[in-house]
């Protein structure tokens, strides 16, 4: 092997990097809180290609922000849950794990995932009052969906992903070809 294909794959390899990535649709600004009525209510946000690339990966935690002190005082908590993709719609549930508190509420996950499409999903454990309230922006993105689109405002639903991104370095033939 010569000197110049080695470096060349040297380079490659070292583009090629997992990495842990937070994504979220999200501003980071709280505007309300939303609830079901009844109890088992879910809201789930889509990460697609955009944040995955389309690469397979892992989900190694799940946030949501808790609104504080509302609709009443006490924390009954919530299920959150990692949803396979169905044709553009949360499907197979792949995990779920509870939180309960105000404000940010992180736990750790391991779902490994073949596709570059999956959902995080909220689930609301008891009935107005008595429940938690998933954290909304009022920015929408188009990306959450709970029963239908909505548009008015983004589900405050983050997750960590393990994943590979191929980056490539910038190069020209004539310095490719002047390594042999």
């Amino acid at each position: 092997m010569r000197i110049g294909t080695v470096i060349l794959l040297l380079a490659l390899v070292a583009s090629v990097q997992a990495e842990v990535y937070e994504f979220y649709w999200d501003d980071g600004v709280a505007a309300g809180g939303w609830v079901w009525y009844t109890g088992g209510g879910y809201w789930a946000v889509e990460f697609d290609e955009e944040k995955t690339y389309g690469e397979s990966g892992t989900v190694v935690g799940l946030g949501a922000y808790v609104m504080p002190g509302w609709p009443d005082g006490s924390y009954q908590g919530a299920y959150l849950h990692v949803l396979s993709d169905s044709d553009g719609l949360p499907g197979e549930d792949l995990t779920r794990v509870y939180i309960s508190g105000p404000e940010w509420q992180w736990v750790d996950a391991e779902v490994d995932l073949d596709e570059g499409v999956f959902w995080m999903a909220w689930e609301q454990i008891g009935s107005y009052p008595s429940c938690d309230a998933l954290g909304f922006d009022e920015e929408g993105t188009g990306h959450t969906w709970g029963g239908d689109w909505i548009y008015w405002g983004d589900a405050m639903l983050r997750c960590y992903w393990d994943g590979v991104r191929i980056t490539v370095e910038e190069t020209t033939w004539g310095l490719i070809k002047a390594l042999w």
